[in-house]
C-alpha cells in the first residue's frame, strides 16, 4: 500500500462530490487491491465464466460512483463496499445466466437433466448471495467482516483494524459466520 490513508480519504471526498478526475485517481491508487479482490472472486467461478476480472472491477467502481450517493468514510469502508458490490454483481450475473440456461420443463432433454444435476451439486453463487443477505439482516457487523476477509481478501489483522476489534475476536466471528453459512447452505 503506497497510498496514505489521507490520500485515499481526500480523493474519496472529492469523488463523492462529483469530481471525476478524483474518482479516476482513486481507482488508480487502489487498483492493485481491487484487481486482487476481483481475482479472488473470479477464481471461484466456473470455467468459461463470461465476466472478466477487469469488467468486474469497472462495474463495481461505476456502481459505486455512478449511482446514488454513498456514505463511505475511509479506505477500509471503501474496500468493503466494493467487495460487497463485486459479490452482488457476480450473484446478479449468476441469476441472469441461470435464467438464460434453463429451458422450459417440457423442452428439456436427458442431457439437460445431467447438466442440471451437475450444476446443482456445485456451489451455487445465487444461494450463497441469498444466505449472505440473511446473515447481514441478522448481524450486519458479521457480514462486514465476511466481506472484508473473503470478498475484499484483506488479512485478518487489517480486518480487525478496520472494524475496531481484536484479531482474535475477528477470527472467532469468522468461524461463527463460516459455521452459520455451512449450515444455512445445506
Amino acid at each position: 500500500m503506497g497510498e496514505t490513508q489521507d490520500d485515499v480519504n481526500e480523493l474519496l471526498r472529492r469523488a463523492r462530490a462529483g469530481d471525476d478526475a478524483a474518482a479516476e485517481q482513486l481507482m488508480a491508487l487502489i487498483y492493485d487491491e481491487l484487481r486482487h479482490m476481483a481475482h479472488q472472486r473470479m477464481r471461484g467461478q466456473r470455467p468459461g465464466h463470461t465476466l472478466q476480472t477487469t469488467a468486474l472491477i469497472n462495474e463495481a467502481f461505476l456502481k459505486l460512483f455512478g449511482g446514488k450517493e454513498q456514505a463511505i468514510q475511509d479506505r477500509g469502508h471503501l474496500l468493503a463496499t466494493l467487495a460487497t458490490m463485486m459479490r452482488s454483481i457476480l450473484v446478479d450475473h449468476a441469476r441472469r445466466k441461470k435464467r438464460e440456461k434453463r429451458p422450459p420443463e417440457e423442452k428439456r432433454l436427458v442431457l439437460d437433466q445431467l447438466v442440471l444435476a451437475y450444476e446443482e451439486r456445485s456451489t451455487d453463487l445465487v444461494a450463497l448471495g441469498e444466505k449472505l443477505e440473511e446473515l447481514g439482516a441478522k448481524d450486519p457487523g458479521l457480514l462486514r467482516i465476511v466481506d472484508l476477509r473473503f470478498f475484499a481478501g484483506l488479512p485478518v489483522e487489517e480486518v480487525a483494524d478496520i472494524v475496531g476489534k481484536s484479531k482474535r475476536t475477528v477470527e472467532r466471528e469468522l468461524l461463527v459466520a463460516r459455521a452459520w453459512l455451512k449450515q444455512a447452505l445445506r
